[in-house]
């Protein structure tokens, strides 16, 4: 099966649904997959602060996401800005996309993302 090409989120999503087996990511959304992988690489209570500063934002007006996010960068190491990144894609997304693909960062030349599904 050919790779799949994807620019958007949504295409992604939908992508990683149907279980495709090879997805290649480009445009700005490859970039910012390039900026959130570890996040899928942070242990449980990490991965617990960003999600709860995503869950909080909308019952306070943001205030709870703004307060919290120097807290959640301290805590993680993850700069403020790739928090948030990964809070626009949904940090529960990218944990699911890079258990189940294998992300490939330096192909040659290009700016692109290949995710390959795992066995």
């Amino acid at each position: 099966m050919a790779p799949v090409v994807v620019t958007t989120k949504e295409e992604l999503k939908s992508a990683k649904d149907l279980g495709v087996s090879e997805i290649i990511v480009r445009g700005e959304l490859a970039d910012q997959l390039r900026k959130t992988h570890r996040i899928a690489t942070l242990g449980k209570p990490a991965i617990a602060t960003i999600a709860g500063l995503a869950a909080a934002g909308p019952l306070t007006g943001g205030i709870s996401t703004a307060v919290g996010l120097a807290g959640a960068a301290a805590f993680t190491g993850i700069e403020v800005a790739i928090i948030i990144v990964a809070i626009s894609l949904g940090v529960g997304f990218l944990i699911a996309l890079f258990k189940d693909y294998e992300a490939d960062f330096s192909i040659p030349g290009v700016a692109d993302v290949s995710l390959r599904k795992r066995d």
